[in-house]
């Protein structure tokens, strides 16, 4: 059997011994590859390597030996920033929470995206592009904040569904339909506004509805109705359309046993027959007298202002209510009652002036 004998050598290194301490000098070094620590010095090459050993992984931590937060920055980058390096950098700060990929250009650092932490968001240096090539503007990045998909979609799906509901809007607003375009209508009290369509861009935007007072009409004549009269432009009807022209107002009798008048609506200076109306009673205490009026718009058709056909309406109008009194002994009164009283105890002694209200609505056929 053979036999082995070592012998202890204090402070002294054998030649196999000085050769391991220095290959393990020179891996260090990065000389060599090798998985875990591998460093290679600047004068050797520029490139730096950090290599895991097997499936561990590579940790940067930012932070004192006992664990306490640090301030300092940590920094990745392509190059040693002197004035002829180009490419790209990682850097994070500790202190502010922030991360950031910058690039270098001539030795300067130039920060292209950002993201903090504790704001939760990031801020793109420059122009933003689509896809497609185009950019993005400031407005729409900004509406990219309201976009919220909570679960999965597929939005290729919604695109098409939003396609088609956009097509069936323009097929229920585009089809030759009768459709109503606009309806004004309000108090004629001197106070209350209408906003037509036409008035729109014009000064004022508005029409403001006439007051009215007690009217005792003249016998004999085709009397203005007070509050009554507005002048109107309908929005584009289309191939044809129809504007109602409605008014109502308070008639009552004076002393006399009883009032009789008659009714109609004139259109740009002429009256129309199909709206008169007679009315007459013995007993007019007070009678809301309603006056309507028909009006078709339609290129097929010719001028009849007697029967309310226009074949266009594009320039304002005069559309108001009118009365005639056939005699001193059956005078009326319009817009106050003969007789009233109310839940409040109101009687004759402070009969009030009940006002009237005007409309317009317009259809379309498009």
């Amino acid at each position: 059997m053979a036999h082995h004998v070592f012998f202890e050598q204090a402070n002294t290194f054998t030649n196999l011994e000085r050769t391991q301490i220095d290959i393990h000098k020179k891996q260090f070094a990065g000389t060599t590859a090798q998985n875990g620590l591998n460093v290679k010095h600047a004068s050797g090459s520029i490139t730096t390597n950090i290599n895991c050993k097997e499936n561990n992984s590579v940790k940067l931590e930012l932070g004192s030996y006992d664990g306490a937060a640090s301030s300092s920055t940590l920094e990745l980058a392509t190059n040693n920033n002197s004035s002829s390096q180009h490419g790209a950098e990682l850097v994070f700060t500790n202190a502010s929470n922030k991360f950031s990929i910058n690039r270098i250009n001539s030795g300067t650092s130039v920060e292209v995206l950002s993201f903090v932490k504790t704001s939760n968001n990031i801020t793109c240096s420059g122009a933003i592009t689509d896809s497609n090539g185009g950019t993005i503007t400031t407005g729409e990045k900004a509406k990219l904040a309201y976009i919220t998909i909570s679960n999965d979609a597929n939005l290729s799906t919604m695109e098409t569904a939003t396609t088609d509901n956009a097509t069936a809007i323009a097929l229920r607003t585009t089809k030759n339909i009768n459709r109503c375009l606009e309806k004004i209508a309000g108090v004629c009290d001197g106070t209350h506004r209408v906003y037509p369509q036409y008035r729109t861009g014009l000064s004022p935007t508005y029409i403001t509805l006439s007051d009215v007072t007690k009217q005792s009409p003249t016998t004999g004549q085709w009397d203005d109705i007070e509050g009554s009269s507005i002048s109107y432009i309908p929005p584009a009807l289309g191939t044809r359309g129809t504007v109602i022209y409605k008014f109502s107002c308070c008639l009552s009798r004076t002393s006399d046993t009883e009032g009789m008048a008659s009714f109609r609506v004139n259109l740009a200076g002429t009256g129309i027959d199909q709206t008169i109306q007679v009315i007459g009673s013995g007993g007019f205490y007070g009678h809301q007298v309603i006056i309507e009026a028909i009006i078709e718009v339609d290129s097929g058709l010719s001028d009849s202002l007697a029967t309310g056909v226009l074949s266009s309406w594009t320039a304002a109008k005069t559309i108001k209510a009118q009365i005639w009194e056939y005699s001193s002994s059956t005078d009326i009164v319009l817009h106050r009652p003969f007789y009233y009283k109310d839940i409040h105890g109101a009687s004759n002694s402070s009969i009030p002036i009940l006002r009237p209200l005007l409309s317009i609505e317009a259809y379309g056929n498009g």
